[in-house]
């Protein structure tokens, strides 16, 4: 993921995560559902709930399945966020 790529990612989740916060509902999706979104909620869900990156990681796979978020940089991605 390119260092644009990442702003772009922690921008949409800055988004959502203001919108959740709004009791609005957000609609997160890419082309299979299971990397580029669950990053971009999962990066939410830090900012906007009560959750570290291994739970929200956790919750992303027990909606989407255990294969979401397979992509280990994401994963990083996520837990260094966190930590931030």
């Amino acid at each position: 993921m390119t260092d644009t790529e990442v702003m772009l990612a922690t921008s949409n989740a800055k988004t959502v995560a203001r919108c959740l916060h709004a009791n609005q509902r957000v609609l997160a999706t890419c082309h299979m559902g299971l990397n580029r979104s669950a990053l971009v909620c999962a990066l939410a869900m830090l900012r906007a709930f009560d959750v570290n990156a291994n739970e929200a990681i956790d919750q992303i796979r027990r909606a989407r399945g255990s294969s979401a978020l397979g992509n280990p940089h994401f994963v990083r991605l996520i837990q260094r966020c966190d930590k931030a």
